[in-house]
């Protein structure tokens, strides 16, 4: 039988837990919208605009199975028309302190400033994939 008092306890504990030096980051599902793999991503709107307008050419018709010498022959056409679209802003933010910024310089395993600007373009992308999905079933 093993008798201690509370100070024992405290180092008892701290013999048996062991923290790893490596940081594990929680990893999010990738945001297929905002990655460019689905739909193009465009660049060349400036900032200072607060709507954009582009035109969309559609093509219809479509072709069938005729006979020799057939007259129906179904026809092919394209016709267009120009989207108005407006322009949002999408915003989030982070803080710190110096304290820390002191901390995680003590714990040496990583940049409070990078992990946090890290985690604010992770939050950004999804917010994004989210309201590009939305728009995207409305066209559908």
């Amino acid at each position: 039988m093993f008798r201690a008092d509370v100070q024992t306890g405290i180092f008892a504990k701290q013999l048996v837990t062991v923290t790893l030096s490596e940081l594990f980051r929680h990893e999010f599902p990738e945001t297929k919208w905002m990655n460019g793999g689905l739909i193009p991503i465009t660049t060349n709107v400036s900032d200072g605009a607060k709507e954009y307008s582009f035109i969309e050419s559609i093509h219809n018709g479509r072709a069938e199975i005729v006979a020799d010498n057939a007259d129906d022959i179904p026809a092919a056409e394209v016709s267009g028309r120009n989207n108005l679209r407006s322009i949002k802003t999408v915003a989030v933010h982070i803080t710190y302190s110096t304290q820390d910024i002191r901390s995680a310089r003590l714990q040496g395993m990583f940049d409070i400033a990078t992990e946090k600007a890290s985690a604010a373009r992770e939050a950004n992308d999804r917010a994004l994939d989210d309201l590009i999905r939305v728009v995207m079933m409305k066209m559908v």
